[in-house]
């Protein structure tokens, strides 16, 4: 059991991006019910009450029901099941890493985004945007694992953040700003790398600047906490 090193966010705040079940319900479709949904829905209820022991017996039923479909069906295996096993091994590395199960956290989500791509395999062989959130959130399972891991997970994520919620986006520039304050944390007696993502964070400020969007509140913040921390001298 590895010790936890950041926090995570629910996964659920990316599903509606990455399931193809809301977009069934958008077009009127009622999505076919399957025997590991007997788990998912429950465990999805545990997870909201936090209780992640509960969700996980739950999910590795669900997992196992999940596999059993795709090993049977083999070639003929339809996205819907490949999609079910995929929300499986996605909440997984939620509910593994909340119980500071780093090693599982991560090969979890690694099982995750493999099954994802099948569901959504992109164009020219660039990854899917549709798969930013759990690029960020298997980055953020390798911080104080593999750090270079973790850098260029986010750094994936923050670039399909871009390209699925637009560069301006909320999404992008809380991923950037993640990134830039663990980078901090670990080259915080490198001077030279620490300026570096000062500029970098006032790009993403100017970025929203000179857009005539504003900058919003939360990255005003961010920023000012940022300097206050790392360049004390500069207040």
């Amino acid at each position: 059991m590895s010790k936890k090193l950041i926090d995570l966010e629910s996964p659920m705040r990316y599903m509606q991006d990455i399931s193809t079940g809301s977009e069934d319900l958008k077009l009127g479709n009622t999505p076919v019910p399957r025997d590991s949904d007997a788990f998912l829905f429950p465990a999805l209820q545990s997870i909201s009450l936090k209780n992640y022991v509960d969700a996980e017996e739950k999910l590795i039923q669900a997992l196992n029901l999940c596999n059993e479909v795709v090993e049977q069906n083999n070639e003929s295996t339809i996205m819907e099941d490949i999609e079910a096993l995929a929300i499986a091994q996605t909440l997984l590395g939620y509910t593994s890493f909340q119980q500071n199960k780093g090693e599982e956290a991560r090969n979890y989500y690694e099982q995750a985004i493999t099954s994802w791509t099948k569901v959504h395999p992109g164009n020219d062989d660039e990854v899917s945007e549709k798969l930013a959130g759990i690029y960020e959130d298997l980055a953020k399972s390798n911080f104080g694992f593999d750090n270079d891991i973790c850098f260029s997970n986010f750094e994936k994520a923050i670039e399909l953040w871009g390209r699925l919620k637009g560069s301006l986006s909320m999404e992008r520039a809380k991923a950037t700003v993640r990134y830039i304050m663990l980078k901090c944390s670990v080259d915080q007696n490198n001077k030279e790398s620490l300026v570096e993502l000062k500029e970098r964070f006032s790009s993403l400020i100017a970025e929203f600047e000179e857009a005539n969007r504003g900058v919003p509140p939360p990255l005003k913040s961010a920023y000012s906490s940022f300097t206050k921390q790392f360049f004390p001298d500069n207040e």
